[in-house]
């Protein structure tokens, strides 16, 4: 295992929408629900496996997710005993321990609860020989006295014939800063007495055979404008082999619990302007959008859009030539312009003016794909 690579799994940290019942190609190597008491919870509910207590934490049942659809008897697993403010980070927790033994691509779900006092960052570490731990990535959870349902990471780099046939796993808390955890309730202390639960954990696998198709936009987000108290959408629509995780980022830095294709800021503030792009991975792969800028002003645009004339429109193709004809109808006593864009996710430029009547015919389109506006002057 190279350690650089290891290091480049930070962007694959995604919340994913996931199901304990395997999908197309996907393999279930162990799965813990806790809802059967009889069984205690070092044993999984289907696969194999263990799950312990690591770093002094105790084990116990506690109310489960809702995401459960067990409804007789539905559980989580709560740990408890977490260490002293500023002391041991990146020890305490759960121990998993599985066998990915002819699996190309390994992944870890859960659903994570954190009471207000306790640590609101988990770490994953992973070890081939047992003993050796790398950490694949952090995560910071959204909200405290609820379940963050389907958190998700990508073990793909473990996956084969690890030392010793297994793989160890550590879901463990760690330090907010250098110095300190911080509690899951913003405007809470942290506390060794917090608890975190866990339920639905799953680790799946994808056999060596298997060749998904990777996530490609066919929707990409565009830019906007909005007046402050309004809301702003952001969006984009993608093809490939389902599942995706999503993952928006603003200036940089992931944006928390926005892990949908749609980003919808409502009461937008001025603060929360700037360049946003969208990470989509799914088991083949991740892309990221271009960045789009979101600008907050109570001011109107400088440059405003021209107002969509909303017609019917046909579009067609014209003999041998390839130009596509645009066939509309024009309010009499009026002229129009024509916009066009070869991605939706770039501005439209204007293509022609002082346009009087209809067929337009676009002769000189770049590329295969054409987006066209007919807008007033």
């Amino acid at each position: 295992m190279k350690t650089e690579t290891l290091r480049t799994l930070g962007w694959l940290l995604i919340v994913a929408l996931y199901s304990l019942l395997p999908l197309r190609g996907q393999t279930s190597l162990a799965t813990w629900t806790f809802n059967d008491t009889n069984l205690p919870p070092s044993v999984p509910t289907a696969g194999s496996g263990t799950l312990t207590a690591v770093g002094g934490t105790r084990l116990e049942l506690a109310a489960g997710s809702p995401a459960d659809t067990e409804t007789q008897s539905n559980h989580s697993l709560a740990v408890a005993g977490f260490p002293a403010a500023g002391k041991s980070p990146g020890t305490a927790g759960i121990e998993l321990r599985f066998s990915p033994a002819g699996q190309t691509r390994l992944h870890l779900g859960f659903d994570w609860y954190a009471t207000g006092s306790a640590s609101r960052r988990l770490r994953v570490d992973a070890a081939e020989d047992g003993q050796t731990f790398t950490t694949v990535d952090s995560f910071v959870i959204g909200k405290d006295g609820s379940f963050t349902n389907d958190v998700c990471f990508d073990l793909s780099d473990f996956a084969g014939s690890p030392v010793g046939g297994d793989i160890v796993l550590r879901i463990v808390s760690d330090f907010d800063s250098s110095t300190n955890y911080a509690a899951a309730k913003s405007d809470a202390k942290y506390s060794p007495s917090g608890k975190w639960r866990f339920d639905r954990i799953v680790v799946t696998g994808w056999p060596t055979h298997w060749q998904p198709e990777p996530p490609a936009f066919t929707l990409s987000p565009v830019s906007q404008t909005n007046r402050p108290g309004t809301t702003a959408l952001l969006q984009g629509e993608v093809r490939g082999h389902a599942p995706f995780w999503f993952q928006w980022r603003h200036e940089g830095t992931n944006v928390p619990s926005a892990n949908q294709k749609q980003l919808k800021l409502s009461r937008v503030r001025v603060s929360q302007a700037g360049l946003y792009e969208l990470i989509v991975t799914n088991i083949a792969g991740a892309i990221t959008s271009s960045p789009v800028r979101l600008s907050v002003t109570s001011s109107p645009p400088t440059n405003p859009p021209p107002p969509v004339l909303v017609i019917p429109a046909r579009l067609s193709t014209a003999g041998d030539t390839g130009a596509l004809e645009l066939n509309f109808e024009i309010p009499p006593g009026r002229t129009c312009s024509i916009w066009g864009t070869d991605n939706l996710g770039e501005p439209f430029q204007r293509i022609a003016t002082t346009i009087q009547f209809s067929p337009y015919s676009d002769t000189n389109r770049s590329a295969y794909c054409r987006f066209f506006r007919v807008t007033l002057p």
